[in-house]
């Protein structure tokens, strides 16, 4: 959260990649946690769900463009491919992958157990990785 406020948005994506073993070493060093635990989670995701979820994005993403830029809710491509290009192949690894293989675990193995309940510490991940953009 102290990124997404303090930080300008062009060094996010450095501020991650820096932290990433800081995060790394807290959730080594985090009670109960175990790395094999993380990778078996991942299993359990079937592969429809994973088709859904990406339908549902795609849908919610062309209709916040088309409502947004009209009329250049699909210029990327055109206009500079290489960033397309650049964003599709370095955001998984940099960005989400840390996010979501790291970061969302540290969370909740840490600091989820302060919140009432499950469900609260969903809303208030969400909202802090909400507030990075």
């Amino acid at each position: 959260m102290a990124a997404a406020v303090l930080l300008p948005p062009e060094t996010l994506f450095a501020a991650l990649f820096l932290a990433a073993p800081v995060g790394i070493g807290l959730l080594h060093l985090t009670p109960g946690f175990r790395w094999g635990r993380l990778a078996r989670g991942a299993g359990r995701i079937g592969w429809r769900a994973v088709a859904i979820f990406a339908a549902l994005t795609l849908a919610v993403a062309m209709t916040v463009m088309a409502l947004t830029a009209p009329g250049k809710a699909f210029a990327l491509p055109w206009t500079n491919p290489g960033l397309l290009a650049a964003v599709l192949v370095l955001s998984p690894p940099l960005s989400a992958l840390p996010q979501k293989v790291l970061y969302r675990p540290l969370f909740f193995r840490r600091y989820g157990v302060l919140l009432p309940g499950l469900w609260s510490a969903i809303v208030l991940n969400a909202g802090l990785f909400l507030l990075r953009i």
